[in-house]
């Protein structure tokens, strides 16, 4: 088949074609993966199923990219647009000249009736091969999604139950992320050592509160390890006891942001626990604590020293009025001794 005319419009029915049944096959793949989410989310209300979100997503194209890739191979090729563009040809003319082997005599006489026909056939394969929609798949997967939103608003208690599990791990993989910063911050051994035991005894950790235990846990063997390390007064001890502090610092904080996380959720940590932590926040401000036992020891100080102020001012104030007394006796002794030695003088 030589003619450019009659191979140009084959590739377009064959255009046409492939791209009618890729959209029929992506709607269809859209009701299987929408069928297969709802399928997971049945089950997620059934059972405790945590992420499941991310499989129901997973289900969804999972389901879609299999329908597509089990259909791709039915895609129409130029065998199957000659033998639709065929049915609108006058007595199967173009059927039977592809047929015809090349070089044959009969081959241009019939290629010639075709080119003269062929854009008729063309539009009224056109016309007749209209079809893009499939009805009864897009409405299936209009009630599938309409069902999955229906779900999604109104979840299960065992899917609400499922987030809390997922949020609870999530609070494990933040510690778990924090100390192997932490191990890779460090630059002595034994801090590294400390953070790898720490690490293994989060990952088995099966709650937070488990978990934060480990933590706190490994925050005061630290903070011991520290105080010895100071006892040295090595230049080498000076420096992994400094190194001990920031990890026990480091680990203090995120202790408190685990609580804090935990109590948001609804539900506190034990009273022993809580207890830890508060201890850890006293240690990790000891300035603030020094300070404050230094202003009662100033203001008894200050109340002192106002004390003996007063006392001293009120001895001399007693002193002064003593003098005055005294001063006025001796004047009044004196005067009544003149007036006697004048009477006794005048008599005689």
């Amino acid at each position: 088949m030589d003619s450019r005319k009659i191979t140009e419009f084959i590739k377009k029915a064959n255009r046409r074609l492939k791209l009618q049944h890729m959209g029929k096959t992506l709607q269809i793949a859209l009701c299987s993966g929408l069928a297969a989410a709802l399928l997971v989310l049945v089950i997620s209300r059934l059972f405790v199923f945590p992420y499941y979100g991310f499989y129901v997503y997973a289900a969804a194209g999972l389901g879609v990219f299999i329908h597509w890739l089990w259909n791709i191979r039915a895609i129409p090729r130029r065998k199957q647009a000659i033998t639709e563009l065929d049915k609108y040809t006058p007595h199967n003319q173009l059927l039977t000249l592809s047929q015809l082997p090349h070089g044959n005599h009969l081959a241009a006489d019939l290629a010639a009736r075709i080119e003269k026909e062929i854009h008729i056939s063309y539009q009224l394969f056109k016309k007749e091969k209209n079809e893009w929609f499939l009805p009864k798949w897009l409405l299936t997967s209009i009630v599938l999604a309409i069902l999955l939103i229906i779900s999604g608003l109104f979840p299960a208690s065992t899917q609400l139950e499922a987030k809390e599990h997922e949020q609870e791990q999530e609070l494990i993989e933040e510690m778990i992320e924090k100390v192997e910063q932490q191990k890779e911050q460090a630059k002595s051994p034994v801090v590294k050592k400390e953070m790898e035991n720490l690490e293994e005894k989060l990952k088995d950790s099966e709650t937070p509160e488990q978990a934060l235990r480990e933590l706190v846990k490994k925050q005061k063997e630290l903070e011991l390890q520290k105080q010895k390390k100071m006892q040295e007064e090595t230049e080498q001890a000076n420096e992994e006891a400094k190194d001990l502090s920031d990890a026990s610092a480091k680990l203090a904080e995120q202790a408190g942001k685990t609580q804090t996380a935990l109590s948001e959720m609804g539900k506190p940590v034990a009273s022993d626990l809580q207890q830890a932590l508060a201890a850890n926040d006293l240690s990790a401000d000891p300035e603030d604590s020094n300070e404050t036992e230094r202003d009662p020891e100033s203001e008894s100080a200050s109340e002192s020293e106002n004390g003996a102020d007063g006392q001293q001012s009120d001895s001399a104030g007693s002193g002064e009025g003593e003098g005055a007394g005294d001063s006025a006796a001796g004047d009044e002794g004196s005067e009544s001794a003149e007036g006697e030695g004048n009477g006794e003088g005048e008599g005689e």
